[in-house]
Formats: C-alpha cells, sequence, structure tokens
C-alpha cells in the first residue's frame, strides 16, 4: 500500500480492512465491530428511552444519556441495566 492510497485519518497500521467498504482498522476487533454494527445501512440497535435518539454502540447511548437527559449530580449513578433494557432485536 503506498501512502498515496491511505484515507486520510488513517496510517499505514491500519492493517485490517473490511470487506464491505474501504474503511481500515488498527485492530481486527475494531474492524469487526464495524461489519458488525455500523457498515452499510444497518439501523442502530440501542434505543434511547427518553427521546427518539438511537445509537449503534451501547457506549454511545450512554455517552448520550448521561449528556442529556441526567442531572450533573446524578450522572454516577446510571445504572447500566437502564441502558441494557433499551436493545432493540
Amino acid at each position: 500500500m503506498s501512502e498515496h492510497s491511505i484515507r486520510p485519518g488513517y496510517s499505514p497500521d491500519s492493517q485490517f480492512a473490511c470487506r464491505y467498504c474501504d474503511k481500515r482498522y488498527k485492530w481486527k476487533s475494531t474492524m469487526r465491530r464495524h461489519e458488525q454494527d455500523e457498515c452499510g445501512d444497518k439501523e442502530p440497535k440501542f434505543q434511547c428511552m427518553y427521546c427518539p435518539y438511537k445509537a449503534r454502540q451501547k457506549g454511545n447511548l450512554g455517552v448520550h444519556v448521561r449528556k442529556h437527559h441526567t442531572p450533573p449530580e446524578q450522572v454516577s449513578d446510571i445504572a447500566k441495566s437502564d441502558i441494557d433494557q433499551n436493545v432493540q432485536n
């Protein structure tokens, strides 16, 4: 791979390529997550319990809930089970 064929924001260390698009990843686990949950027209599977927001990754939903729906003094009190219960099948 020449330096000219590397997409902006990626490095020669990005050795794991998605089978469906041209995105490349340094870690195989990150590439697998991309293929399973993000690549193509996959619908987000994590639904916010307070608004219409949906996320493709559970961690992103947690950040959204803490940022938009939690009073600052309660940020550390959000139960993981609350987020787990809102996974769409």
